[in-house]
């Protein structure tokens, strides 16, 4: 039977191959979310953690912009109310370029490897480049430059360009998760990408 990972679950297995996450901690009760400030900082997110809420936008199970514990508290308040509600991640807002790395189980192949444009316009715009891991640092970077629509990694209406080497190393670090634990299905989007560096912000991983 497969086992769907929480977010939660799902960003730690990232981590544990090296792959970069913003900053979160895990809230169940509001007199945690003073610590999980603290270490997130301001501007930060709270996305409601609940096994009925896998598409987090449509049902309203998060928040952006939190400005303050004041604010936090309020936000954390109004997740509660979502069905299945198991607490919260409080996490870094990151600012930036939304990318996609994911993964799915060919029935000939078995684990691909998936680059493309990540956020809400993924199934619109559908420009991704497909690998089977284990990939080369020259497969990872023909990967990033299959992308049609190169302008949004070179820096699209005032979007920082994304760090090509930075990227190419993720890449690999993932193609390395995905031929050592096989997933059924590993979905990072959006993976933020500025100035600053590449982190995973949301993450599902779908295990046998």
């Amino acid at each position: 039977m497969p086992t769907t990972l929480s977010l939660f679950d799902s960003l730690v297995s990232l981590q544990k191959f090296g792959i970069p996450t913003a900053p979160f901690e895990m809230v169940s009760k509001t007199d945690r979310l003073e610590t999980a400030t603290q270490k997130t900082g301001f501007p930060c997110v709270l996305k409601a953690i609940s096994p009925l809420a896998i598409h987090k936008t449509e049902q309203k199970a998060v928040r952006l912009n939190i400005s303050s514990l004041e604010h936090a508290l309020h936000a954390f308040n109004e997740l509660q109310r979502i069905p299945g509600f198991e607490g919260a991640l409080v996490q870094s807002q990151i600012e930036g370029t939304e990318l996609l790395i994911g993964s799915k189980n060919d029935i000939q192949f078995g684990p691909t490897l998936v680059f493309g444009l990540g956020g809400v316009l993924v199934e619109l715009l559908k420009d991704i480049s497909i690998r089977i891991p284990p990939i080369t640092a020259k497969d990872a970077l023909q990967m990033v430059r299959e992308i049609k629509h190169q302008q949004v990694l070179q820096g699209f209406r005032g979007k920082p360009k994304v760090n090509e080497e930075k990227l190419v190393e993720i890449l690999l670090l993932a193609s390395k998760m995905i031929e050592k634990t096989k997933p059924l299905e590993l979905d990072i989007n959006p993976l933020m990408a500025n100035e600053k560096g590449i982190w995973a912000v949301d993450a599902r991983i779908v295990l046998k």
